[in-house]
């Protein structure tokens, strides 16, 4: 997430009321693991994040939904065929080659 972007979504939380905790993954997906297992270790309310990557994600998403916390994907999908790991994914779903429009 840019700079801006960050600090506008860190504003429009705290307008309402809303703590929202950040970590730098640095685009490594086990910097990712890690900081999702944080979360769960903080039993944060919900957790939200663009996946670097497509797969490996099973096994922490298991531990996040065991630990009855939602995750919301955002940007990318992530290819696991349980979509019981996730609530939702915020993002387009395009296909490479193919047209786009009718």
């Amino acid at each position: 997430m840019a700079y801006g972007q960050h600090q506008s979504v860190q504003e429009a939380a705290k307008e309402s009321g809303i703590t929202l905790k950040f970590s730098d993954a640095q685009q490594k997906q086990e910097n990712q693991i890690k900081a999702i297992r944080s979360y769960i270790q903080q039993k944060v309310d919900v957790i939200a994040f663009s996946p670097v990557v497509e797969s490996g994600w099973d096994t922490v998403l298991k531990e996040a939904r065991d630990a009855k916390i939602p995750v919301i994907l955002t940007d990318r999908a992530v290819d696991s065929k349980d979509t019981t790991l996730y609530k939702t994914f915020l993002g387009s779903r395009l296909r490479r080659g193919r047209p786009q429009g009718g």
